[in-house]
Order: C-alpha cells, then structure tokens, then sequence
C-alpha cells in the first residue's frame, strides 16, 4: 500500500514564525473517529516563559473537511520556564478528554494536565487537573509527565515517570522508573473531572 495524503494540508502553527525551535510537533495524537487532532511545542514561550510549552487542538467534520485550529492554546495554569508543556499528549475515543504531560514542570518532579471539551464543543482551557505522583513520591528529576494516556472510555488516566527512584538506602535504584494510574470519575460542577 502506498499513503495517499488526499491534498490535505499539514496542520500548522499559529503565527510562530519568529520562535525559532519551538519544537512544534514534538508530539501528537489524533482521535479514533479521526475529527480532532492535538499538536503540542514543548518549546513555545507561553506567557513570555522560555520552554513553557503549550498544545493546540485542531478538529474538521465529519465529512473529513479542512482542519479548524483552536483559537486558544492548551496550557499550564501558571505555565514556568523549562516546563516543557506538550512533552506528551493523548485523546480519549470521544475525543472529549485530552490529557497533556509536562516532564519539567514543579522543580522537575513533573505534572500532567487533564483538559475536557464543553458540549457545545469548545475546550476548557483555562482550568484543567492537574495530575501529579502521589504524595511523598515525587521527587526533582522524575519527569513525570513524560509519556501519558488516556483509556478509550476516558475513565483511565496512565502517566510515566521513567527517572522515578525506588526505595532506600541501601536499596535505592536510582532511575527505575514508575507509572501510575488515575481514576476520572464524572465531572463536576465546574465541568471538568477530578483525579484520583
């Protein structure tokens, strides 16, 4: 077989011309049903931070027409220089849950970012979950963050920290690395759905 891109035209960012490297394309998912796209730049100045990074949906009809992007990016709450937001990105099925991983991000221990789509179609951008190793796990050079997924119901978070340490003393194996896994009951009132 051979790949036929039907004329289609790459997906591309917004204006970013005068950033060199900001990386846009470091990483990106695309949704089953093939309607939304998400293409991050962990590179981007978000907020004028150097490296904050930040991701930007795009999305077409079903008749597979052109690609619409976003008019606001996907973000960090209080995005930080070196955070490096989009290091990681994945789309539920329905294509109503995106989850984003920042592998620098809170003294590199790293967070992930859980974002949910409005019925009326639009993203809540502005206020998403924040998703970080437990309590007492975490720790400076983990890079949490820096693989992330989303089960296809959207029930299932599952974030990866590869530099993760385990242990003590004596039995400490440095950079073993960990994943966790993350319950997403229903939203609340503010639409968007809790960690657990």
């Amino acid at each position: 077989w051979s790949w036929n891109p039907d004329g289609l035209s790459p997906l591309e960012p917004p204006d970013l011309a005068e950033w060199d490297g900001v990386a846009f394309g470091e990483s990106v998912v695309i949704s089953v049903s093939g309607g939304t796209a998400i293409v991050a730049a962990e590179r981007y100045p978000t907020a004028a931070e150097v490296n904050a990074g930040a991701a930007w949906i795009f999305s077409r009809d079903e008749g597979g027409g052109a690609w619409t992007r976003s008019p606001n990016p996907l973000s960090a709450p209080s995005p930080a220089e070196y955070d490096r937001f989009g290091s990681s990105v994945d789309l539920s099925s329905s294509g109503l849950y995106a989850i984003v991983g920042s592998r620098l991000s809170h003294s590199e221990k790293g967070s992930a970012y859980l974002f949910a789509q409005e019925p009326g179609g639009l993203w809540i951008t502005d206020t998403p979950e924040v998703i970080q190793a437990p309590a007492g796990d975490g720790q400076s050079g983990d890079y949490f963050g820096s693989s992330v997924s989303i089960s296809s119901s959207g029930t299932y978070a599952l974030v990866g920290a590869p530099q993760d340490t385990s242990g003590a003393g004596d039995y400490e194996i440095s950079d073993r690395g960990s994943a966790y896994v993350f319950l997403i009951p229903d939203a609340d009132s503010d639409g968007v759905p809790d960690i657990r």
